[in-house]
């Protein structure tokens, strides 16, 4: 039944910061393909998340224990870019991220 849960596939795309001379530069590269479940937001959820000042449109959910940390990953699914606004929760061996569609 789990299986059929994680169905997409998507990108993990690392933020890389590098030195030069002109000053900083930021890059984003692909490290991993990964299946999960990704649930686009109720307005009742969002408005939970409003309230701890938090703007999530989507949940997405990886089996096991996925690093994910904000600011450093963003997750492509499809056309869409997924940006982690809130810690990553690891429930039933599940890691669920709040990201926000940018």
């Amino acid at each position: 039944m789990l299986a059929n849960l994680m169905k997409y596939r998507v990108l993990l795309i690392q933020k890389s910061i590098t030195q030069g001379a002109l000053g900083q530069t930021v890059t984003y590269k692909p490290v991993q393909h990964k299946f999960c479940q990704v649930k686009l937001l109720n307005a009742d959820a969002r408005l939970r998340y409003q309230q701890l000042d938090s703007n999530v449109t989507h949940e997405v959910m990886f089996r096991g224990d996925v690093t994910v940390s904000i600011g450093n990953y963003r997750i492509k699914w499809g056309s869409k870019t997924l940006e982690p606004v809130n810690p990553s929760r690891l429930i039933d061996g599940n890691t669920i991220v709040p990201a926000k569609e940018i």
